[in-house]
């Protein structure tokens, strides 16, 4: 079977939340279920194609791989024959590798836990879209006082980089029974 149940759930739900805004969602699963590739990549392109979302928002733990995810995501957008064919070019007028702008003026920028991201905004534009893909690290969890500076960051930064029609999106793998993923789920 190509998909997996992670994937066949979550595009269910993507479905289903088209056209829906300020949602919270949050999606747990273990290594190796392709949550990046299946999931998020997937999803950003969707966006950029059908032009769903202003600004898109990618977040992971470290900078290199969530500048290197959303350059896959740009990369596909330029390069993709089929995408081409049926979606046209992309190339927009900002067009680095970890932040750039679409044709039709969507933003997706790559950012990681070490990034300045209070005041994010892309010319008045507040996140439409935030994905956070494996923020935690295995070596923050270990003690409270990470687990507790990794919930703050989270309570008091992410999610207030959006307004109430944000839609947020987190993904990851559960590390410690008290980690914010866990947290997440169950409040």
């Amino acid at each position: 079977d190509e998909y997996s149940r992670v994937h066949l759930d979550y595009y269910a739900r993507y479905a289903q939340r088209q056209g829906s805004r300020g949602h919270h969602d949050v999606t747990a699963a273990p290594r190796e279920h392709s949550k990046t590739t299946g999931c998020c990549l997937v999803s950003m392109l969707h966006s950029a194609a059908y032009q769903t979302e202003r600004y898109t928002l990618y977040i992971t733990n470290r900078d290199r791989d969530a500048i290197g995810k959303v350059g896959d995501v740009r990369r596909q957008l330029e390069s993709n024959r089929r995408l081409l064919e049926v979606y046209g070019p992309q190339v927009g007028p900002h067009w680095n590798v970890g932040d750039f702008t679409t044709l039709h003026y969507q933003r997706f920028r790559g950012a990681s836990r070490n990034t300045q991201l209070r005041g994010s905004s892309d010319d008045a534009q507040r996140p439409t879209r935030i994905l956070q893909d494996d923020v935690e690290h295995f070596l923050r969890v270990l003690s409270e006082e990470q687990r507790e500076r990794t919930w703050d960051w989270e309570t008091k930064d992410i999610l207030h980089l959006g307004d109430r029609t944000t839609n947020y999106e987190v993904w990851g793998t559960i590390l410690h029974e008290q980690a914010m993923l866990k947290r997440l789920l169950t409040t």
